[in-house]
């Protein structure tokens, strides 16, 4: 006898045994989130990325004679350029290799090709040395700068020309180290403000090693690096904190010819001098060391979020 279609019975679906329902397993509850990997593996991965990378192109160069022992009381630019390309070249790779286990171009991390050194980048390198000056300034006008004689002679020119490529170099690597794809997977995983903060706290950490750097001059670096942060998320991209840290660290090291955290360089445009009491003048770390770099610090916090209104998207390398 034939049984109607509808009465026919439905086989139901076999069911996982009970005790496997639902259940996740280890890897799943600490490594995966509803986005894939969590953000914070993969940004710990990207720095260990970066750190074997580094290490890598240090060994082979050392191996070339090009890593000589240098007095960060008289920095030279060769060997600092190239420590500072490594660092860059690191942190584009890794964002490069992720990117592609991510779907996504070097871009998309915070230095899109097509707006390189156009308006953002010059304004930022504005801001940046009208903050130095504006610092230096303030701490002269109660005497605790003394510019000395000038450089002469064609050697200006050239020495110019090398610290201007070494901070440039400096602004590209250590902006898109710290606030390229680690600002961009760490804000996905807990919001762009406390990846900030963290982020920042570790810039300010790396700069503990230096021989002449103080805890006032590290509270500096990290609140300059969360200033960094904020143009980012205004301009939609580095390049203006690009601009802005190459111009700072290029007119006091090299225009002012003052420590630039706690580092001097080789061959600045001034002879100058910090005279006076460390709270005033940075003492050994130099001018971010001072009581007034915050100060300052606030005032272009006020003055970039009342010009610089409206957060913008990220910007894309090939969109």
């Amino acid at each position: 006898m034939n049984i109607p279609i509808e009465q026919q019975p439905v086989e139901e679906p076999k069911q996982p045994p009970a005790g496997l329902r639902g259940k996740s397993t280890i890897f799943d509850t600490v490594f995966v989130g509803s986005g894939g990997i969590r953000a914070g593996w993969r940004a710990g991965v990207y720095a260990s990325l970066v750190f074997v990378l580094v290490a890598a192109g240090q060994l082979a160069t050392a191996s070339l004679g090009f890593f000589p022992r240098i007095n960060p009381r008289d920095l030279p630019p060769g060997p600092i350029l190239l420590q500072e390309l490594l660092l860059f070249l690191a942190a584009l790779g890794a964002a490069a290799a992720l990117g592609l286990v991510e779907g996504r171009s070097v871009g998309d991390y915070g230095l899109p090709l097509r707006r390189a050194f156009r308006g953002h980048f010059w304004q930022g390198a504005v801001w940046g040395f009208g903050e130095i000056s504006f610092l230096v300034l303030l701490i002269a006008g109660v005497g605790g700068y003394v510019l000395g004689p000038m450089a002469e002679g064609a050697q200006v020119f050239l020495s110019a020309a090398q610290w201007l490529a070494v901070f440039l170099m400096v602004g590209l690597a250590e902006e898109y180290a710290f606030r390229g794809y680690l600002l961009t997977t760490l804000s996905a995983g807990m919001g762009f403000w406390p990846a900030s903060v963290l982020l920042s706290l570790a810039f300010a950490a790396v700069h503990i090693g230096n021989p002449g750097e103080n805890l006032m001059g590290l509270a500096t670096v990290a609140v300059v690096g969360m200033f960094f942060c904020l143009t980012v998320r205004r301009t939609g991209d580095l390049w203006f904190a690009v601009g802005l840290h190459a111009a700072h660290d290029f007119g006091m090291a090299w225009v002012y010819s003052v420590p630039n955290s706690g580092t001097l360089i080789r061959d600045p445009l001034f002879s100058s001098a910090l005279v006076g009491p460390a709270w005033l003048t940075g003492g050994s770390a130099g001018p971010e060391g001072s009581f007034l770099a915050l100060v300052v610090l606030g005032l272009l916090f006020f003055l970039f979020a009342g010009i610089y209104r409206s957060e913008q998207p990220p910007r894309r390398l090939l969109g």
